[in-house]
This record gives structure tokens, sequence and C-alpha cells, in this order.
């Protein structure tokens, strides 16, 4: 004789996205996974609950466009920095400070500014006589 017995009584824990298992944004799919599930991450997360971080990294050597003023970047001996050749009247690190010369009289002061209403500063030069 066969007994066959039957449960209907059984609480099963939450299935697939039941329980909303995807982080920070991520999106659940079980369609075609179920009971399992797939975590659709959004950047800058990963994971299989879209629980890792992973940090976009910064452009290195000229990727950034660093040089302004129509400076032109070079990195080839320098990567990941990077050097700018700027064209006058423009200086600096990145090309972004103006240089103007001394009126005449004026041959012991240079000034630079940079392209900001309330970034300007004299720089002085001792006068030399030969």
């Amino acid at each position: 004789m066969l007994a066959v017995r039957f449960c209907n009584d059984i609480s099963l824990a939450a299935a697939g996205c039941q329980s909303n298992p995807c982080l920070n944004g991520g999106t659940c799919d079980d369609g075609l996974y179920y009971p399992n599930y797939w975590c659709a991450c959004i950047p800058p997360w990963s994971g299989s609950n879209c629980d890792y971080y992973v940090p976009t990294p910064s452009p290195a050597g000229c990727q950034s466009n660093p040089c302004l003023n129509g400076g032109t970047c070079d990195d080839g001996l320098y990567y990941p920095n990077y050097w700018c050749a700027c064209i006058p009247p423009w200086s600096g690190s990145n090309c972004d400070y103006y240089v103007t010369t001394p009126s005449p009289g004026e041959q012991n002061i240079s000034t630079i500014a940079r392209p900001h209403p309330h970034s300007v500063r004299l720089v002085c030069f001792p006068l030399i006589s030969l």
C-alpha cells in the first residue's frame, strides 16, 4: 500500500526579487532565474546585490584636456602626469595665467592675472642696470 502525504502548510523564505535584494538603485530580475535573481546595477555599483562600490578612475595625463587657452598637452614622458605648452600671453601649469608685459616706465613690474576678476597679483622683479 502506498501512503501519500500532502503538506500545504509550508512557509518558504522569500525567493527571487520578493525580498528586494538589489541595493543602491539596482533593478531586480527573476524572470528566467526564479527562485534565484539577477541585479542590474547602476554605476558605480556592482556585485550580485549592487553592494560593491567601484570608483570611476580619474582620467590620467592628457585625457582630461587639462591645457586651457589653446595650450598643447604632452604626456609622453610624464604619464600619468602631463605638461602644457602654452601660447603667449598664457602661462602656468594649465595655461590659466594671463601674463602681460609691463608698460614703459614700469620695467620692474609684471602683472599676472588669472582669468577671474578677483584673482590678480603683482610680481615685482628687481630692476637691473648694466
